[in-house]
């Protein structure tokens, strides 16, 4: 993979890989430690690990993503609606063992997949066919994230997305400098470099490139004006005709099989600032 896409500002990109905002109304709503968190807290030991669990619930039922950080203010009013302590519970100290198991409880609770499963292959053919259709990078990020909502799959964090999204961006654009090395002849290449040459003679003006002159139709009936038209668009046409076997050879993207996918669609709504 080359260069990670430059997709998301700083700014975006910190808005998605951190956790929502809740408002105090909203946490003492989304927070409510229902019968259903009761019955999944029971398969769980130590409080600390009830917090830690209780606020990634929360946080990937309202967005489709685990989060590597945790707001204090939620740990918080966790603790004070379980009555524990909460001077000692710091996220810091969620351990990547207790992170696996509680992803692995809560994925199976919501019904979602993760892009490390079968799902991988669903995103990169959906990637696959965004850029098929010229869709640039930050457009494709956003239909991704869509898509991966619908298809309940637990949205990335920003760096992995991009990442897949560049390792795609990077097949197509190999695949079309195989396309134009197996197909363009040594007349198409010499005709499309001509366009790229200096013309130094005076009437060429401050404009020195043809290239930059088969932009410029003029619209006027003077004569001259005319006759430069046709013979612009003669030249244009005769490149076409040495070129048009590269134009029409179809882009086909490696793809991998579609995996179905089954489950219960978790309830995602849209973070709030």
């Amino acid at each position: 993979m080359t260069k990670r896409l430059d997709i998301l500002s700083k700014k975006n990109i910190d808005f998605h890989n951190n956790p929502p905002k809740f408002d105090f109304e909203q946490r003492k709503n989304y927070f409510y430690i229902s019968k259903e968190i009761k019955d999944l807290l029971s398969k769980i030991r130590s409080k600390e690990n009830k917090v830690y669990f209780v606020v990634s619930y929360v946080y990937l039922k309202e967005t489709a993503q685990f989060y590597t950080k945790a707001y204090q203010r939620d740990i918080d009013f966790v603790c004070k609606a379980l009555d524990f302590d909460c001077a000692k519970i710091s996220w810091e100290d969620y351990n990547k063992d207790s992170r696996r198991t509680h992803k692995k409880i809560l994925l199976s609770h919501f019904g979602l997949s993760s892009l490390d499963t079968s799902a991988n292959s669903e995103a990169t053919n959906k990637i696959s066919q965004l850029l098929r259709q010229n869709k640039n990078p930050r457009s494709i990020f956003y239909s991704m994230i869509n898509f991966l909502r619908e298809s309940d799959i637990v949205i990335p964090s920003y760096e992995d997305l991009a990442d897949h999204i560049t390792t795609e961006h990077d097949n197509k654009n190999r695949t079309l400098i195989d396309i134009v090395e197996q197909n363009l002849t040594k007349e198409g290449k010499e005709k499309l470099e001509a366009l790229l040459v200096k013309d130094e003679s005076e009437s060429a003006g401050k404009t020195k490139y043809k290239l930059t002159h088969t932009k410029r139709f003029s619209h006027s009936t003077k004569l001259n004006k005319i006759r430069t038209n046709i013979q612009l668009h003669k030249d244009l046409y005769d490149i076409y005709t040495v070129v048009r076997t590269v134009a029409y050879t179809p882009l086909v993207l490696p793809t991998k099989r579609r995996v179905s996918q089954s489950g219960v669609a978790a309830t995602t709504n849209n973070k709030t600032n």
